[in-house]
């Protein structure tokens, strides 16, 4: 008997959630965006990430929001690090659309080929910094903000 409670117990805790829900980020214009957020350092200008098209754009439709969910708290990743800071990019669909080089349709990635025309990429758009908005937010920006960050097309 002691077994089995010792089990549910550890059932319990192993089945806890460590996501973080708390940040939202809402998109007030009348068309849909994309964004890509990252924890990085502040003077970081793009992320530490490679290939660039290997970046996780996801989308917000007009007039809604997403939750930015992460696998360990917020408070973890910036709270007792100054030097840290969540930078989320707002990227214009059409802006998506020419630069990237791959697609998920119906759960599979679809690449595109390139000709010497039009040989763009992720790359790209974060060394040009083709971006509609970039937040640059530290902890206690989050939690002035009430945990919602919102873009309204200015």
């Amino acid at each position: 008997m002691r077994f089995f409670f010792f089990y549910l117990l550890t059932l319990i805790f192993i089945s806890c959630e460590p996501f973080d829900f708390r940040l939202k980020l809402v998109n007030k214009t009348n068309y849909k965006v994309r964004y890509f957020y990252s924890v990085m350092d502040e003077q970081e200008i793009i992320p530490n990430r490679r290939p660039c098209d290997s970046l996780v754009f996801d989308y917000i439709l007009p007039k809604d929001e997403e939750i930015i969910k992460s696998t360990t708290k917020w408070d973890f990743k910036l709270k007792n690090h100054p030097n840290k800071i969540l930078r989320i990019y707002i990227l214009n669909e059409d802006t998506f659309r020419k630069y990237t080089t791959c697609e998920f349709i119906n759960g599979k990635t679809v690449y595109y080929k390139h000709d010497d025309l039009h040989n763009y990429n992720l790359c790209d758009v974060f060394e040009h910094q083709l971006f509609l908005k970039q937040y640059d937010l530290k902890f206690d920006d989050l939690v002035k903000a009430d945990w919602e960050i919102i873009y309204n097309g200015k």
